[in-house]
């Protein structure tokens, strides 16, 4: 994805530093005007490191900087993907991803078939999302100093619903 988005940042004719750290151990050389986290990244940090993560990208901004980032709603974790098995099969890949719901998060078990040539390799991936209320986000925002914290359902200016699957947060620092 760095790759993608460098290549479309050269095209486009702009300078964009993109940095890829571990989300809790992240450290800029210098203060950010902006840290964009996409695809779930925090739903990836367990309830024990979620208040030092934030703490930790609050202390890369400027003054005024703004952090950008996406989950998928615990409506979506709880009832969509807990306990639930997806799979596709295309000419290229086929995988199979199964889910169970723990105590506080989702065991996701992921095996994939990807052509290469003539055979198919095998990859076996494992994840674990933790569940998150936007209360939880937001408290944990406002402890590590973030203000103006903005909640929006997904792709929208809109208040997330309690259907909402994915929500999008922006907060100052």
């Amino acid at each position: 994805m760095l790759n993608a988005a460098i290549k479309n940042s050269r095209k486009a004719a702009q300078n964009i530093e993109f940095l890829q750290s571990d989300i809790i151990t992240f450290k800029s050389n210098k203060a950010l005007d902006y840290i964009c986290c996409t695809n779930d990244i925090i739903n990836y940090v367990s309830k024990e490191q979620i208040n030092g993560c934030f703490n930790n990208l609050y202390k890369n901004l400027k003054k005024g900087g703004v952090l950008l980032f996406d989950i998928s709603s615990s409506y979506r974790l709880e009832n969509i993907i807990a306990n639930a098995t997806f799979s596709d099969d295309t000419d290229d890949v086929t995988y199979i991803w199964n889910n169970h719901k723990l105590k506080d998060n989702i065991f996701m078990d992921i095996i994939i078939f990807e052509r290469q040539g003539g055979k198919y390799l095998r990859f076996d991936e494992n994840h674990i999302q933790y569940i998150y209320t936007v209360r939880e986000i937001e408290n944990a925002l406002k402890a590590a100093g973030f203000k103006n914290i903005f909640v929006y359902d997904f792709l929208t200016y809109n208040t997330p619903k309690n259907t909402s699957e994915r929500i999008q947060f922006a907060a100052t620092k």
